[in-house]
């Protein structure tokens, strides 16, 4: 399944026109417009699940490229936060709606009675999987309307 979600976070970032976005960039990505606002580096690393130097390499691409903003934090210098430009939200807004896409595309090929069992199963599937290889829900199905593909 992971290799699943990868190959399809692949799919989308190469097809990303105007910018060139790696894998890991559209789930930084993720990460970061799911949280809104201000994201704590740290806090990001841990939801990516990567040392907090990969986190601050792949931030570094994302600042390089104008679709993020790194900021102290006003009461400890010691931390930074993250958040996108509008550029930002823009690459998020394409990368999402691609995957999207995407799904519905694959989903189209199933019959409306396997498409509503997909979808009725699907939650509890990526909640299990994340549980057993202890990885978050959230990166099964980092919005919302992540999880709602299969209703459509």
């Amino acid at each position: 399944m992971r290799r699943a979600r990868t190959s399809i976070v692949a799919h989308v970032a190469a097809s990303t026109d105007d910018i060139h976005l790696e894998v890991g960039d559209v789930e930084t990505l993720d990460q970061i417009a799911v949280r809104g606002g201000l994201v704590q580096m740290s806090e990001l690393a841990a939801e990516l699940q990567v040392a907090p130097s990969t986190t601050t390499k792949a931030v570094g691409r994302l600042v390089d490229k104008g679709l993020a903003v790194r900021h102290r934090d006003r009461h400890d210098r010691r931390v930074w936060r993250v958040s996108l430009t509008e550029a930002g939200v823009r690459a998020h807004t394409i990368a999402r709606d691609r995957r999207l896409a995407f799904a519905c595309r694959v989903l189209a090929r199933f019959e409306p009675a396997d498409q509503e069992a997909i979808g009725r199963l699907m939650p509890g599937l990526a909640e299990a999987l994340g549980s057993e290889l202890r990885i978050p829900i959230g990166r099964w199905a980092d919005t919302e309307s992540d999880t709602s593909v299969a209703r459509r």
